[in-house]
């Protein structure tokens, strides 16, 4: 599905490549099951919509990929944090940064997914890359903040 609504202070870098598409997917535990009116059920159109489904379905465990099908970014870094982390992005204190030879070559722009703690439980998290690890870090902030503003909503 496109997505052209985006959250306040939403990264302007990413804002040129609309419209965004977005997929969904879902992670598979032993707890879980998928078939094909779930992903009926979850399908999105805006970054606001996937928000409000994974923090309202933390048990589902859902998967929301935002990408452009016209560029694909030359990222040799990506990072992967909860979205309610505190403290400094600055690599220094990663739970996840992929570096150089890890190269994911992927059309992903960034990803909002709730990732599985245990039965019905889960910690939203966010995933984007860039060039750098710091340019990784700062674009990870930016879609931080403007997520978060989101989360006040619900």
């Amino acid at each position: 599905m496109d997505c052209y609504e985006f959250p306040k202070g939403f990264p302007k870098d990413l804002m040129k490549l609309l419209p965004l598409r977005i997929g969904v997917s879902f992670t598979l535990t032993e707890w879980t099951s998928v078939n094909q009116a779930l992903y009926k059920e979850h399908e999105v159109g805006s970054v606001q919509d996937a928000v409000t489904h994974l923090v309202r379905g933390q048990e589902i465990f859902l998967i929301y990929r935002f990408y452009s099908e016209t560029v694909t970014p030359a990222w040799a870094n990506t990072v992967d944090w909860p979205l309610r982390r505190r403290g400094k992005t600055n690599g220094a204190v990663a739970d996840r940064i992929n570096q150089g030879e890890d190269i994911e070559r992927s059309n992903m722009l960034f990803e909002l997914r709730n990732k599985p703690l245990r039965p019905y439980e889960s910690r939203l998290m966010l995933k984007t890359g860039g060039r750098t690890i710091a340019e990784a870090c700062e674009r990870w902030g930016q879609l931080a903040i403007a997520i978060r503003q989101q989360l006040k909503t619900l």
